[in-house]
C-alpha cells in the first residue's frame, strides 16, 4: 500500500486513534499478534495489527525513509511523523526520534 501524507497528517492519525477506536477493540489492535525475525529488516519485530510495536512505541516505517508512530498506551505520551520527499534510509529519522527521547 502506498500513501500520500503531511507529517502533521500523520502525527495527527496517531494521536486521534484512541478517539477513532473503542477502547476494547484498540487494546486488541495495538496487542502483539506475531514475533519474530523480520526478513526484510533482519532483526527480531512485534507486530500488532497494522503496526510494528517496540516496548512501548507503536508505528510503522515506509519505503525511503518516511516513518510515524508514538507511546500510545502512555499517558502524555507522544506521537511523531517524519517524511521525506525522497528514497534514503531511516537514519535522519531515527536520529530525529533519538533526540525526541533524549529531551524526555
Amino acid at each position: 500500500m502506498n500513501g500520500h501524507a503531511t507529517a502533521r497528517g500523520l502525527a495527527g492519525l496517531y494521536q486521534a486513534l484512541p478517539d477513532l477506536l473503542p477502547a476494547g477493540l484498540l487494546a486488541e489492535a495495538l496487542a502483539p499478534q506475531a514475533e519474530g525475525v523480520d526478513r526484510l529488516l533482519e532483526e527480531n519485530a512485534t507486530w500488532t495489527l497494522g503496526w510494528r510495536r517496540d516496548a512501548g512505541w507503536v508505528g510503522m516505517g515506509g519505503i525511503g525513509g518516511s516513518s510515524a508512530g508514538g507511546h500510545l498506551d502512555k499517558p502524555g505520551g507522544y506521537r511523531m511523523a517524519y517524511v521525506t520527499r525522497h528514497l534514503a534510509d531511516h537514519g535522519r529519522g531515527n536520529a530525529l526520534y533519538d533526540a525526541l527521547e533524549a529531551c524526555l
